[in-house]
């Protein structure tokens, strides 16, 4: 299986001992992760643009706005939020390539469950509270073994 991994700092692997122990990388299949640190919605809808080019098996987004929510109001946030991922997920039904999501951050949870049913509920914004990688900002280790277990039960 083909998988292609879209997102943020969480799904790059910034603040692990290795990169390759951030989730796309435990996954039992062949990756491309196109995430980037700092993405925003508009970045990762450039990269699910991009995956979709590649005709993976699946496209694994991972969204977050985090960074929107410290600048502007929250019914905003939601708003250009919901919009973005709108986009990615017609894009990836125009290519007939299935998606999974999770959100790295609640506040967003409940408009993902509105967009798709093909979500995984786990937040790695709140596991680095409980596993923090060596930078202090970001889940450990332990939180990417759980959320590449969670996708691949996903799959089977």
């Amino acid at each position: 299986m083909f998988i292609i991994t879209c997102g943020d700092s969480f799904t790059q692997g910034e603040g692990l001992e290795k990169q390759t122990q951030a989730y796309p990388y435990l996954l039992n299949a062949e990756i491309t992760n196109l995430a980037q640190s700092g993405a925003s919605e508009y970045l990762i809808t450039t990269q699910i643009e991009q995956a979709v080019k590649l005709k993976p098996d699946l496209i694994k987004a991972a969204w977050h706005a985090a960074g929107m929510l410290y600048f502007s109001e929250t019914t905003l946030v939601q708003r250009l939020w919901s919009g973005a991922v709108s986009k990615q997920i017609l894009l990836a039904q125009r290519a007939n390539i299935p998606m999974i999501h999770h959100c790295c951050f609640p506040h967003l949870q409940l408009l993902l469950e509105e967009l798709t049913d093909d979500y995984i509920e786990f937040h790695l914004d709140l596991e680095k509270h409980k596993d923090k990688a060596p930078d202090n900002s970001h889940a450990g280790a332990s939180s990417h073994i759980k959320l590449a277990n969670m996708i691949m039960n996903k799959l089977s």
